[in-house]
């Protein structure tokens, strides 16, 4: 396959292609699962974009949408009937490949932002499944509620399981409960952790979930994960 226009202009839809789809629920698992790759990695290049983008930001998927029929388009009229056989097979698997991506990362929405969230909760399904996974997370619960830890105290020596999914946790004996806190991301005011009912309390949702200041996810039976 020859560099040529057509090749060029293939590679720079696909490389675009692929960061609209996968950015957005990478940058979010990342924050979840590794924020020190999120933040070294993928916070410098979409601060970048937003600073340089800025008034388009909001129409992110309306541009996308544009220059997916644009290329769909000009592979019509152009790739295909003036490209040589590799050209014509690269642009058509670039299409084939952005469609597939987009049609297995659909169950989270359509948007830039719908894959944003949805990165979140399935960010934090993986760092239970790394921590030991959620019967062990729940055991290790109901051993911290039963210690002798303060109540409210900010606890940082854990369990194996629950050292792995946060940092620090709180008890809250009376509904049965341990938070483990990841801490803000970024330095910035949101925070996220977990919210963990003792392997043998009741599920109860608690009634602050439904606080406007509570973003929150159920990630398996008993084991929630929070934004604040």
């Amino acid at each position: 396959m020859k560099l040529n226009k057509w090749n060029l202009l293939t590679a720079a839809f696909l490389c675009l292609g692929l960061f609209y789809m996968l950015n957005p629920f990478l940058f979010s698992w990342f924050e979840i699962v590794n924020n020190h790759i999120a933040r070294t990695l993928f916070l410098p290049i979409n601060w970048i974009l937003v600073v340089v983008f800025f008034p388009l930001v909001d129409y992110i998927d309306i541009m996308a949408l544009i220059m997916f029929i644009g290329y769909i388009l000009y592979f019509g009229v152009t790739i295909r009937p003036n490209g040589g056989e590799k050209d014509v097979k690269f642009a058509r698997n670039s299409l084939v490949l952005l469609s597939l991506i987009w049609i297995i990362m659909s169950p989270m929405g359509i948007t830039y932002m719908d894959r944003t969230m949805g990165g979140y909760p399935i960010g934090g399904w993986s760092r239970i499944i790394l921590a030991g996974g959620p019967s062990e997370v729940r055991r290790d619960t109901s051993a911290l509620i039963n210690s002798e830890k303060q109540e409210g105290e900010t606890i940082y020596e854990l369990p194996d399981s629950l050292d792995g999914l946060g940092y620090w946790a709180k008890i809250e004996r009376e509904k049965n409960i341990v938070y483990v806190g990841l801490g803000s991301m970024f330095n910035m005011a949101d925070e996220f952790g977990y919210i963990i009912q003792a392997e043998d309390g009741p599920l109860v949702i608690p009634n602050y979930f439904d606080d406007d200041w509570y973003r929150t996810w159920k990630i398996f039976d008993g084991i929630y994960l929070f934004e604040r």
